[in-house]
């Protein structure tokens, strides 16, 4: 059973509209109360995910700038 859920933003979370679609945020929140360990793993800093910051909120763990760097 998979204990820790990583997913990238571009090309994987965002849909062509650079947006967070409810069904992905659906998913999140329902492996965060699995008590799923759910990261956002990203090449991308820490200043252009502030835009997502909100959607997110529920994450506790973010790698960022391609591994450079965490949240």
């Amino acid at each position: 059973m998979y204990q820790l859920i990583a997913f990238d933003m571009d090309g994987t979370l965002l849909t062509s509209q650079q947006t967070i679609s409810t069904v992905s945020l659906k998913a999140i929140n329902q492996a965060i109360q699995a008590k799923k360990q759910v990261v956002l793993a990203t090449g991308r800093p820490l200043s252009e995910i502030k835009p997502y910051r909100q959607d997110l909120a529920s994450l506790q763990y973010a790698i960022l700038e391609s591994g450079a760097s965490d949240l």
